[in-house]
C-alpha cells in the first residue's frame, strides 16, 4: 500500500513538474555575430528569417530554424536603430544615425534605394568652443535629432512610416520612393511606430511622454494619450486593433483603448526602463523587454505576469514574436539575440 502511495505521490510530482515546464518558454538558441549591442529585430512575414540591427553598423539576417547567419548587410556608416520588413517579405528597410533610410532586396542582400529624410529645423552648432560642455550637450541634442529612431511598413506594403529625432513622422510611397506626408505633433524623438492591422491608423511613441494616434488618410492626430511619467519608448497594436500597448522609462506598460483613448490597464513589474513591447499573433500574450535585463510575458486577459525570462547579461532592447507565435526573439546590449520557444500554455495555445 505504501509503495502504491509513494508511486502516486511521485506521479503527481511528475505531472506538476510537467505542467510547470509547459508554461515556461524554453531558450532554444543564442545567436552571436554582432560585435556591438543589438538594437532592433524583426521577423520576416513568413517567419523563416530574423533581421537584426546593431551599433556595429550592420544588419544581419538569420535563418530561424538553424540559427545561422545567412547574410550581413553593410552600408550604414553608424549605428542601426530600426529595421522593418515589407509585407511581401522581399524588401527590408533600415535606419539609424544620420537621415538615411536604406531599402534592401532581401533575396540578394543588396541595397536598392536610399531615402533621405529632411530636417524641418536648421542644425545649430559652432557658436561655442568644441571643448565647452554646453557645445557637447548641444551636439548630442542635434545628433539625436538626426537619427531615424523608428520605421514600419503599412500592412499593404505601399507606405513606409519613419520617425526621426526631431519629433516628426514622414510617410513615404515605397514604389515611387517619395515623401508623401509629414505628421507633426510630437516635440522630440519618435522612438516607436506601429500601424493598426487595417492600416487606417498609426500609433507613435515619443520622448515627450505621449502616444499619438494618427488617421493615416488625413494625417490628422486623432488622439493623444497621456499617462506615462517618463519617455515612451515603444508602442504596439493588438492584433484585433482595439488596443495599443506602450512601454516607458517609468518602468511600466500601459494598455490603451483605441476608440476612447482611455488607459485600461497598467502593468508593473520591471525594475528598469521598458524598451520594447510585442503582442503574440493571437493577441493573448504581451511580451516586454527591459533595461533590467529581463523579458516578461503578460496574460492580456488577466493582466498578470505569467513568466519572466532571464539569460541576457545586459539591457533587452527589443522583443518580437514570430508570425506563427511559436518563437519569441529578444535582442540585447550583450551583443546577442536569443530565440525562445513558446510552448503550450503561452503563445502556442
Amino acid at each position: 500500500m505504501y509503495r502504491a502511495l509513494r508511486l502516486a505521490v511521485a506521479g503527481l510530482g511528475l505531472v506538476a513538474a510537467s505542467s510547470l515546464s509547459a508554461r515556461e518558454p524554453q531558450l532554444r538558441a543564442t545567436l552571436t555575430g554582432h560585435s556591438k549591442p543589438v538594437g532592433p529585430i524583426a521577423f520576416s512575414p513568413d517567419g523563416k528569417t530574423l533581421a537584426s540591427g546593431s551599433s556595429d553598423t550592420t544588419i544581419k539576417l538569420w535563418d530561424v530554424a538553424s540559427g545561422k547567419n545567412t547574410a550581413t548587410l553593410t552600408g550604414h556608416a553608424r549605428a542601426v536603430y530600426s529595421v522593418a520588413y515589407c509585407a511581401d517579405g522581399k524588401t527590408l528597410a533600415s535606419g539609424g544615425v544620420g537621415m538615411a533610410i536604406e531599402l534592401w532586396d532581401v533575396a540578394t542582400a543588396r541595397n536598392v534605394a536610399t531615402l533621405i529624410a529632411q530636417r524641418l529645423t536648421p542644425r545649430i552648432e559652432g557658436y561655442v568652443p568644441l571643448s565647452n560642455p554646453l557645445f557637447q550637450k548641444m551636439h548630442r541634442v542635434e545628433t539625436q535629432k538626426e537619427i531615424v529612431w523608428s520605421l514600419t511598413f503599412s500592412p499593404d506594403g505601399k507606405t513606409l512610416a519613419v520617425g526621426i529625432g526631431e519629433g516628426t513622422i514622414t510617410l513615404w510611397d515605397v514604389a515611387a520612393r517619395k515623401n508623401i506626408a509629414t505628421l507633426k505633433g510630437h516635440t522630440t524623438c519618435v522612438n516607436s511606430l506601429a500601424y493598426s492591422p487595417d492600416g487606417k491608423s498609426l500609433a507613435s511613441g515619443s520622448l515627450d511622454k505621449t502616444i499619438r494616434l494618427w488617421d493615416v488618410a488625413s494625417g490628422e492626430n486623432s488622439l493623444t494619450l497621456k499617462g506615462h511619467t517618463e519617455n515612451v519608448y515603444c508602442v504596439a497594436f493588438s492584433p484585433d486593433g482595439k488596443t495599443v500597448a506602450s512601454g516607458s522609462f517609468d518602468k511600466t506598460i500601459k494598455l490603451w483603448d483605441v476608440k476612447t483613448g482611455k488607459n485600461t490597464a497598467t502593468l508593473s513589474g520591471h525594475t528598469g526602463n521598458v524598451r520594447s513591447v510585442a503582442y503574440s499573433p493571437d493577441g493573448k500574450t504581451l511580451a516586454s523587454g527591459s533595461e533590467d535585463g529581463s523579458i516578461k510575458l503578460w496574460d492580456v486577459a488577466s493582466r498578470k505576469n505569467t513568466a519572466t525570462l532571464t539569460g541576457h547579461a545586459q539591457v533587452v532592447y527589443c522583443v518580437a514574436f514570430c508570425t506563427d507565435g511559436k518563437t519569441l526573439a529578444s535582442g540585447s546590449f550583450d551583443k546577442t539575440i536569443k530565440l525562445w520557444e513558446m510552448v503550450r500554455g503561452t503563445a502556442r495555445d
